[in-house]
Parts: C-alpha cells; sequence; structure tokens
C-alpha cells in the first residue's frame, strides 16, 4: 500500500548510500511499515474531528449512549445514524406539528401529524371501547356506526404508566372466598404483581378536543371546513414502539394529547 508518510520518512534519512534502500529488501520493508503506522495514526485522528457528527462518527454505539439511545439490532446502521441525527438536534424544541413531523421522519419513522383544527371529536378516529353490544339498539348489522369490539389507536399523554398490584386471593365474590374454608385467609396474596397500563378516557367535552392532535398515517379533511375525515393507520416496527412512544412525549407540548394511529410490524 502506498502510503504519502514514504517521502516523508526518506526525505529525514541522514545522507550516503548506507541510508538509500533496497528495493523490496528488509530495510525498505521496514520503512514502508512505519510509513503505514502513521497512515493509521492519521486516519485514527482524522476521524476525532468527526466523533460527534451522527452521520460520520466511528464510534456510533457511544454516540448513542451519550445522547441517551437504547441500542436496537433491528436497526441497520442508516437508522441508527438518521434517529441519533434526531436526538442530537432536538434543541429549540417548538413544539408545532410540523416540527414534531420533521423530528418524527428524521429519526425514520415515516407519519404524519395531524393538528385537529377545526376540531372534531377524537373519538371518530380513536377508540377504545368495546364497540357495539349485541342488544343495544344502535347495533344494527350494515350500520355505518357500528364496530364489532375491538379498539382502534391509543391516546399518548405521559408514556407508558402502569399500576402495580398484588394479587389477592381472599376477595369477596371469588369462589375460594368461602367463610370457614381452608384457603380463605384475610390479606393472602398470590406473591405476584399485576401490571396494569394506565388508560384515558376519550375526551367528550369538546372545550378539549383542540387539545388533541393526530399522529399516524396521510389524512383526508373536508373540502369546504378543513376538518378531519379520515386518518390512514401507519405502520411502525414493533421494536421501536417504545422509542416512537418516548420520543412523541419529548417534542409534543405537555398539555396536549397525541391519538396515535399505528399497526404494529414485526
Amino acid at each position: 500500500m502506498t502510503s504519502s508518510y514514504r517521502p516523508v520518512i526518506d526525505a529525514l534519512l541522514p545522507p550516503g548510500p548506507l541510508w538509500v534502500p533496497k528495493p523490496g529488501g528488509d530495510f525498505d520493508n521496514l520503512l514502508t511499515g512505519q510509513a503505514t503506522n502513521y497512515e493509521d495514526v492519521k486516519q485514527f485522528l482524522g476521524e476525532l474531528a468527526d466523533i460527534r457528527d451522527p452521520l460520520k462518527t466511528a464510534y456510533l454505539s457511544d454516540a448513542e449512549k451519550e445522547w441517551g439511545l437504547v441500542p436496537n439490532p433491528d436497526l441497520t446502521e442508516a437508522e441508527r445514524r438518521d434517529r441519533l441525527l434526531a436526538a442530537k438536534t432536538s434543541g429549540g424544541n417548538e413544539g408545532t406539528d410540523e416540527y414534531i413531523q420533521a423530528k418524527l421522519q428524521l429519526a425514520g419513522f415515516g407519519l404524519y401529524v395531524h393538528r385537529n383544527n377545526p376540531a372534531v371529536d377524537p373519538s371518530l378516529f380513536i377508540f377504545t371501547g368495546s364497540g357495539a353490544i349485541f342488544g343495544d339498539s344502535d347495533t344494527v348489522f350494515g350500520a355505518a356506526g357500528a364496530v364489532m369490539g375491538g379498539t382502534n389507536g391509543e391516546y399518548v399523554v405521559n408514556g407508558d404508566l402502569f399500576y402495580n398490584e398484588l394479587d389477592w386471593l381472599g376477595m369477596f365474590g371469588r369462589d375460594i372466598s368461602v367463610m370457614g374454608g381452608a384457603d380463605t385467609q384475610m390479606g393472602a396474596t398470590s406473591g405476584a404483581l399485576i401490571r396494569r397500563k394506565v388508560t384515558y378516557p376519550d375526551p367528550t367535552d369538546p372545550i378539549y378536543w383542540p387539545l388533541v392532535f393526530f399522529i399516524g398515517g396521510e389524512a383526508t379533511r373536508d373540502p369546504s371546513t378543513g376538518a378531519l375525515t379520515q386518518i390512514d393507520t401507519a405502520q411502525v416496527p414493533a421494536s421501536r414502539r417504545d422509542e416512537l412512544i418516548s420520543l412523541i412525549v419529548k417534542y409534543k407540548p405537555a398539555h396536549t394529547w397525541c391519538g396515535l394511529l399505528i399497526e404494529l410490524t414485526s
């Protein structure tokens, strides 16, 4: 390998035929090895200039740790660098829909942010109830509003929060809770903790509807009023779901709710 340092080394040698190396000889190979070593040092020092550049750093894992990113083996190097760039340039949070959308897309999420203006009922797009119930007068097969069970989307408010509860054995109404029963002990538990995710009800008061914005796929609006009429569900890798929630909570204004419309993929 030709080194830019070999001419420098040759020029620094003392004068005289003793210091003229035979091509391919041991002395010539020694000087070539020294020049190659200097090239490695030059390359290392050159990398230090880009050590904090998300798109060029040779120490990607260390940079991710510095900016608080959890390693994700499912991401390509390009995706890792994109989300690192988004994390590094996250200063000056404007909290606008354009700003949040730009940050999410910079991090590698193909998502769109939609402002709820003019405000419509968020439950048109986000619903977490059981849908249609048999026996309900409004539950008619073929009716536009009759949805058979399931959920659609979720509200992102403060990230994923959980209640931790003991699994109580002696509870009124349970089959094993019989007065006098051998296994009925007041205060007895199975020893296990039950985690219950904190959920948020639909905001029914129209005064709060403008404080809900949506993240998902592309959307359509009423050409006359500009109100949202449909929001597509976007696909997000399941391995990046926690990262997405963290970014939304990081960038969104604290007083707002995000209606998230995504489908997790493998």
